[in-house]
């Protein structure tokens, strides 16, 4: 709201504030440029005072309670623009809350708020009783009219009408209209609004509330609790719509959902408030919640209408925040292909392409295989924090393989200690096999097919370095070098 006034009781220094909150740090007359039909309903929470209004916007006067050492605390005076009318709102904060029309502000400011001048004080019972009589102009404290006549007409008033009031119509009342009520609107009722009604509400029933009905009842009716709740996570390299007991390393989550238009959305960690926002036209709302801390919370969320009726609480939104990054999982590596099987230790050389790989993780967590840099596969850890991975066939030679686990929040953590692997599953021929007889007068090498005395010739060759040369006699093993 813009252009709100204040005008300090003590000192009469006046300042203005934009915005729906006015701080009030003396006792001090607020002036809200509005109609008494546009307040919706005010309350006191606790030296507080708040009003919302009927276009769904709330004004706060805090400390608008806070009493001075006469106890006495501020006031609160609504002028119509359209007609000039300063309404004081007197009793405020309690059941015999009502408004009384005054001349300016200096009434209020003079009185301290104890009181007001005479023609406030009779306007207001006016209003109250239905009496058709309203003063105009000023009166005294004494409660008589201090005016002179200076007009030619017949009357002692001073205006050139034949009544006996002091305005210029012919009527004998003493406001500026032509019916003979005592009100300054063209119907013939007593009170203050363009209807023809008896109430000071601007509709055309007779009771004293602003709807079209001719009951004196507001609106009552709980609101419906908040619809279709859903909370989005969009954090981390797990995103998207959440799940009531999920677990999530956002910790700002967006929370959003549908209710009455227009109505306020106040959302809860338990019972903590986090904060509120306003339905838009088609119900939908949206929240980024603060700062949640690390651990269980359940969210939850009320509906305020504009009338100010509270829904029940929605269903607790159960929900756990974790931004530990869990532990890396050191794997173990398995060779299941003869003639050399079992676990392998970094630096090993492997005939087997397709090793296992295994190991232990935070439970639900998923694992994810590298080689180098490459992603070979993910598996989840079961229940026990086991978890086993056998990759698609690995390239002949050296491989550095390596894993990180992302818990169920999406916290990653760091890549494990790289095992080393050498893959060989080629097989090289032995080159230059020759057969030497070391006995008797012929000696020397022998070719295939020859006859030699010596029964322990000696066998030679080459092949790959390190490697393990069987010699057989058909299929009977001789023995190895």
């Amino acid at each position: 709201m813009k252009n709100i006034n204040v005008t300090v009781k003590e000192t009469g220094a006046e300042y203005t504030v934009d915005g729906n909150q006015v701080n009030l740090n003396t006792q001090s007359v607020v002036l809200l440029h509005v109609k008494r039909e546009d307040i919706r309903s005010y309350t006191r929470q606790g030296n507080d005072l708040v009003l919302k209004l009927q276009n769904g916007d709330t004004v706060t006067i805090k400390n608008f309670f806070v009493v001075d050492e006469h106890g006495q605390h501020s006031d609160l005076v609504l002028m119509d623009d359209e007609t000039g009318a300063l309404w004081w709102l007197e009793g405020a904060g309690t059941d015999g809350a009502h408004y009384s029309l005054i001349s300016d502000l200096s009434e209020v400011i003079a009185t301290g708020g104890a009181g007001q001048s005479i023609a406030g004080w009779v306007m207001a019972g006016a209003a109250l009783l239905g009496i058709a009589a309203m003063f105009a102009g000023t009166s005294n404290k004494d409660h008589h009219s201090s005016v002179s006549e200076s007009d030619s007409d017949a009357d002692s008033d001073s205006d050139s009408d034949s009544d006996t009031d002091t305005d210029s119509d012919s009527d004998s009342d003493s406001d500026s209209d032509s019916d003979s009520d005592s009100d300054s609107d063209s119907d013939s009722d007593s009170d203050s609004d363009s209807d023809s009604d008896s109430d000071s509400d601007a509709d055309s029933d007779a009771d004293s509330d602003s709807d079209a009905d001719s009951d004196s009842d507001t609106d009552t009716e709980l609101p419906t609790a908040a619809q279709n709740i859903a909370v989005i996570d969009n954090v981390g390299p797990i995103t998207g719509v959440l799940h009531s007991g999920d677990v999530t390393d956002d910790t700002t989550p967006e929370i959003k959902g549908t209710a009455e238009a227009g109505a306020t959305i106040t959302i809860y960690d338990g019972d903590t408030k986090l904060g509120s926002v306003v339905a838009d036209e088609n119900g939908n709302w949206s929240f980024t919640l603060p700062e949640l801390s690390e651990g269980s919370h359940s969210l939850s969320a009320t509906v305020t209408d504009k009338a100010g009726n509270v829904s029940e609480r929605s269903p607790a939104f159960e929900l756990t925040i974790d931004t530990t990054a869990p532990a890396a999982s050191i794997p173990q590596v398995t060779d299941n292909v003869a003639e050399h099987t079992g676990q392998l230790q970094s630096g090993d050389l492997t005939n087997d392409a397709t090793p296992t790989l295994n190991g232990t993780a935070e439970a639900g967590s998923t694992v994810t295989i590298y080689d180098g840099d490459t992603v070979l596969g993910t598996v989840v850890a079961g229940e026990d924090g086991r978890w086993s991975f056998t990759p698609a066939s690995l390239e002949e030679g050296a491989h550095s393989l390596s894993t990180t686990v992302t818990d169920k929040a999406g916290n990653v953590s760091e890549r494990s200690p790289a095992f080393e692997l050498t893959v060989d599953t080629i097989v090289n021929p032995i080159s230059d096999l020759q057969v030497t007889d070391n006995a008797g007068e012929d000696t020397g090498t022998l070719n295939s097919g020859s006859v030699t005395d010596d029964d322990t010739p000696t066998l030679s060759g080459t092949a790959e370095a390190g490697a393990t040369i069987t010699i057989y006699d058909g299929d009977t093993v001789l023995g190895t070098a």
